[in-house]
C-alpha cells in the first residue's frame, strides 16, 4: 500500500519590510530550523566578468561584522553549538541555521549581524582568492571536472549563464568593492 503523504500545516504573513514569513511547527523536538531564502541567484546577479562574486560574498560573511571579528563569530557560534550557513546557487540563495529552542534568539542575533553588518575585511578577500585559485587548479586536473566545464559551454554556449563558469581571470577580478556591492544589491527583503 502506498503510504499516505502528510504535509505539515503552515502559516504565512508579510513582514513590514516586504519579506514573506512562512512558519511550519512540529512541536516534538526542541529545535528550530530557520532559513531565509532569496529569489534569484548568481545567474541573475553576477556579471560575466565577475563570475564567482556571489560565492565570495557568502564566504566573506563569516569573516567579521561591525561587532565581531571572524574569531569572535566562530567562537560565539561554537558556544551556541550551531552554525550559520550562507550560499548562493545559480537560481537562489539562502542564509540558514538549526538551533535548539533555548539558543534561537542569540543565534538569530548572529545571523542578523552577519546579514546586516558584514565588514568584508580586505585581507580575507586575498586569502579567499588564493584558496579559490588553488581549488580551481586542483579541479582542472580532474577529468570529470574538465568534462563538466566543456559540456556546459558546448551545450549552452558562452553567452548563456549556464555556459559561463568562473575561471582564473574572473576569480582574480573580484575585489572587496565588488563583494560589498553584491552584498548590498542581493541581500534585500521581498
Amino acid at each position: 500500500k502506498v503510504p499516505e503523504l502528510k504535509v505539515p500545516t503552515w502559516t504565512t504573513s508579510k513582514l513590514s519590510n516586504g519579506a514573506q514569513l512562512i512558519v511550519s511547527e512540529r512541536r516534538g523536538l526542541p529545535l528550530i530550523s530557520l532559513s531565509i531564502t532569496f529569489q534569484g541567484g548568481a545567474n541573475q546577479f553576477e556579471s560575466a566578468d565577475k563570475l564567482g562574486v556571489a560565492a565570495f560574498t557568502t564566504a566573506m560573511m563569516r569573516e567579521g561584522t561591525k561587532t565581531r571579528d571572524a574569531d569572535a563569530l566562530a567562537l560565539a557560534l561554537q558556544m551556541l553549538g550551531t552554525n550559520v550557513g550562507a550560499g548562493i546557487s545559480d537560481e537562489s540563495g539562502s542564509v540558514s541555521f538549526l538551533s535548539t529552542t533555548d539558543k534561537f534568539a542569540p543565534t538569530l542575533d548572529i545571523l542578523a549581524d552577519m546579514l546586516l553588518n558584514s565588514t568584508f575585511p580586505a585581507p580575507a578577500v586575498g586569502r579567499l582568492r588564493a584558496q579559490r585559485l588553488v581549488a580551481l587548479a586542483n579541479q582542472n586536473a580532474q577529468p570529470g571536472f574538465i568534462g563538466d566545464r566543456v559540456f556546459s559551454r558546448v551545450l549552452y554556449g558562452t553567452a548563456h549563464p549556464f555556459g559561463q563558469l568562473p575561471d582564473e581571470s574572473t576569480i582574480k577580478a573580484v575585489t572587496r568593492d565588488d563583494v560589498v556591492s553584491f552584498h548590498k544589491e542581493y541581500f534585500q527583503p521581498a
